[in-house]
């Protein structure tokens, strides 16, 4: 999750501590080396912010390597607490960020359980998608290498370095693996666009909405109005919200989706914050949300789009996270949510990003440690374990994959034998798997210069 203003607040607090940190360094008994002072400012930053401040190691040992001694510092629960260093900065991202691909390293019953990638998505403008590559086409060898259960993680690594990859294609015909093409991907930035397909099933006043939504990005919110104003204007009563690849992003987004499918009102209870004693806890509105994204939106202004729904079916899998994971655990409040799928990543807390604000800035690092666990209306929350579907599907049982939207797709198969039936749809205008959606960086790799 992203930023939030509540981070001006903590800067404060930062300062405050390394004053009466310093002050009070001098009283310590017995020798103590001073760390290097950007091990000190990690060190200090995290006794501010960090959810577990309180479990810290009181003297932990220098570390030349910024991100070994942070990871010197974390909690045993913590997955997810980061650091950039632009003057060491990391060069493998993922095959999302790098080449717009998505895939899954599974065994192919149908082939004599060969292992193969099966393609999960492209995304539109990114590197796979122009050279061709759809969901559900198959691969056997990265640059030559085949594809087994023992090359599988060496494969993985290769397709995060973005260096450029050549996949060996292939096609299954009666039970057999035939090769296809040899395609080769280079790496390339390109700017996803979350919204990649809304759809309507079924006729009459038996109709479901369906919409792929792949990040919360604020930056586009005004898009993905456009997308539920559509599905609005077809007169769906069932909403398939599909977030099944989404790891999260901006929360004001969350809160502009549930603002508009969901009867709420601008004060009702969003998401509570909890910090560490610092921090304390901050109870968020639907419009505290809204007001923080990039393009501010008031529940009046939202009101043309608001849908009025039976239910609100959400797909998710293991690469369903934060935000997404936000929306699904605090919209169950106010609506009946149906979650089809997978149990999610399980990433229950957010994080923001601190640098060092000085006027002359002594470190170059941008930190972002778990800063607050997060619940809804009513208190819940604690999903570090990800939340478990009430309709468990998993979309590998029947391969090669089905196009996004797809009726025969087995979780949007599910998500309409829940909604009340499968009729054929039509679009709006505008196993054992290695899944590389598990861990994996959204961007191309940021070009950071120094101070």
């Amino acid at each position: 999750m992203k930023d939030h203003q509540y981070s001006h607040f903590w800067s404060l607090l930062l300062t405050l501590w390394i004053l009466g940190s310093l002050s009070c360094r001098k009283e310590e008994t017995g020798p103590l080396t001073p760390l290097p002072e950007g091990n000190q400012w990690i060190l200090d930053s995290m006794r501010v912010y960090y959810y577990w401040n309180d479990q810290l190691p009181a003297r932990p040992a220098a570390d030349p390597d910024a991100r070994k001694f942070l990871a010197g510092l974390l909690h045993p629960a913590d997955r997810f607490s980061y650091l950039l260093d632009p003057d060491h900065p990391l060069t493998a991202y993922s095959s999302f960020a790098y080449y717009g691909l998505e895939y899954a390293f599974t065994q192919l019953k149908e082939a004599g359980d060969r292992w193969v990638g099966t393609v999960t998505l492209a995304v539109p403008g990114g590197s796979a998608a122009a050279q061709g590559l759809k969901r559900g086409d198959l691969f056997t060898a990265v640059n030559g290498q085949e594809l087994t259960a023992s090359s599988a993680e060496a494969l993985h690594q290769v397709l995060k370095e973005g260096k450029g990859v050549t996949l060996n294609t292939v096609r299954l015909e009666d039970g057999q693996l035939k090769e296809a093409a040899s395609i080769m991907l280079p790496p390339t930035h390109f700017t996803e666009q979350p919204v990649y397909l809304a759809k309507v099933f079924g006729e009459g006043t038996q109709k479901t909405g369906y919409l792929f939504y792949n990040y919360f990005d604020g930056r586009f919110d005004q898009q993905l109005l456009d997308s539920l104003y559509k599905l609005k204007q077809a007169g769906i009563s069932s909403l398939i919200l599909d977030l099944r690849y989404n790891p999260g992003g901006d929360v004001s987004s969350a809160a502009l989706i549930g603002a508009v499918v969901a009867p709420v009102q601008a004060s009702a209870l969003f998401v509570t914050y909890k910090a560490n004693r610092n921090g304390g806890t901050i109870n968020s509105s639907f419009q505290d949300a809204l007001n923080d994204a990039p393009y501010p939106y008031t529940f009046e202004e939202l009101a043309s789009y608001r849908l009025s729904l039976n239910k609100l079916i959400i797909l998710t899998s293991a690469g369903t996270a934060s935000a997404a994971e936000l929306l699904v655990n605090n919209l169950s409040p106010y609506m009946e949510v149906v979650q089809i799928g997978g149990k999610t990543m399980g990433k229950d807390m957010a994080s923001f990003a601190i640098s060092d604000q000085g006027a002359t800035p002594k470190v170059n690092y941008t930190l972002f440690p778990l800063v607050f666990k997060l619940y809804n209306a009513l208190g819940k929350g604690d999903y570090s374990a990800g939340l478990t579907p009430g309709i468990v599907a998993d979309e590998f049982a029947r391969l090669p994959l089905r196009a996004l939207g797809d009726e025969k797709d087995v979780l949007i198969e599910a998500a309409l034998d829940n909604a009340g039936g499968r009729i054929a749809g039509k679009m709006l205008p505008g196993r054992s798997v290695s899944a590389s959606s598990e861990a994996r960086s959204r961007f191309f790799p940021p070009i950071i210069k120094k101070r």
